[in-house]
């Protein structure tokens, strides 16, 4: 009962009894979800307890969120897809009884009427962030405005209270319990180098409003990439794909060492290199989901016949080499739509 509803008391007793001593406080406190501790009655029994145990106790009465890890995009286009990944874990004995908001905020980092600030509420329940959750993954792709200045932008995170009175108010806005995380405004910073430049890879729109999106995906070669294929020759790998729909961005993924746990994560494999257009990139963020490419300098030789795509690529230019092992993805992608090819390995052609 006490997982969903306030749950306190006061101290009583003998200092050190078999209850009220640190050690079972802490244990009771976590299974009966506790929220508040009327401390001043009786507060000797408070203070028999050890320094230890006194700030543990306090840091973990009611909810405490605690952000783990963050993987991000750390270049992204205006008008393009902002992709995030956090973790959180709430550590304390206790879930956020109340619903609020969760925005997500991108900031220029200037103060006064130099400031610019786009914000979208996500479609998460903090309520859900209980201690029995564990780690919580927040996984979410944004419309990055198009409008946006290039620069360098922070990423912000604010749980303001859900009353339109109190919104505002920093002193009722939830605060991770992070260092350095916490601003004077109410919001928590997740990162502020995210590097907003027309140069980086992907689609992008004309859009002009910061909101999460849905990326609508087909698996379904055959109705549009087929007649895939990869060969390497002795100095070149030469990828080919015909694509049945018009699409913005034709790309191919290359996980040259056949280790999904590398690279960026995308139909089951760990893209090393990518090939956009004609262009071609090393993947430089975070391993999984972190968009952040850097052009490799080298030719890209490009040809279309047909809505047939063939990309030429100089080995010399790859860091890692190409094996019969190494998996090749095709794609496209228009606006928020994505289709993928299967999955194919390289033809080593020698001849």
């Amino acid at each position: 009962m006490t997982r969903y509803t306030f749950f306190g008391g006061e101290a009583y007793g003998t200092p050190n009894g078999a209850y009220n001593n640190g050690n079972n406080a802490m244990l009771e406190s976590k299974q009966q979800h506790m929220t508040y501790l009327h401390r001043d009655y009786y507060k000797p029994i408070f203070d028999a307890w050890s320094n230890s145990i006194r700030e543990d106790f306090t840091r973990k009465l009611g909810y405490r969120f605690e952000l783990k890890s963050l993987s991000y995009s750390e270049e992204v286009a205006p008008g393009g897809i902002f992709n995030f990944i956090l973790k959180v874990q709430n550590s304390g004995f206790a879930a956020m009884y109340l619903t609020r908001p969760v925005n997500l905020i991108i900031d220029n980092g200037k103060t006064g009427s130099q400031n610019i600030r786009y914000q979208t509420t996500l479609s998460i329940d903090v309520r859900t962030w209980t201690p029995e959750a564990g780690v919580v993954t927040i996984d979410r792709k944004l419309r990055i405005p198009a409008t946006i200045n290039q620069g360098l932008w922070q990423l912000l995170l604010a749980l303001p209270d859900s009353s339109a009175q109190l919104q505002d108010d920093e002193r009722y806005a939830a605060r991770f319990g992070n260092d350095n995380v916490w601003n004077a405004d109410g919001t928590n910073l997740l990162v502020k180098d995210i590097s907003i430049t027309a140069s980086a890879p992907g689609s992008h729109t004309n859009d002009d409003i910061f909101q999460e999106i849905t990326i609508t995906s087909t698996t379904t070669p055959t109705t549009s990439i087929s007649q895939i294929s990869a060969v390497k020759i002795p100095n070149s790998l030469i990828l080919s794909a015909t694509y049945d729909i018009v699409y913005s961005y034709h790309q191919a993924f290359i996980d040259a060492d056949n280790n999904p746990a590398t690279g960026y994560f995308v139909k089951s494999i760990g893209a090393d290199f990518l090939v956009e257009n004609s262009r071609y990139y090393d993947h430089k963020g975070n391993i999984g989901s972190d968009w952040l490419w850097q052009q490799i300098n080298g030719t890209v030789t490009s040809s279309i016949n047909n809505h047939q795509y063939v990309w030429q690529l100089p080995l010399a230019s790859l860091k890692l080499s190409i094996t019969s092992s190494s998996k090749i993805v095709f794609a496209g992608s228009k606006d928020d739509k994505e289709s993928y090819s299967a999955v194919i390995s390289v033809i080593i052609n020698n001849s």
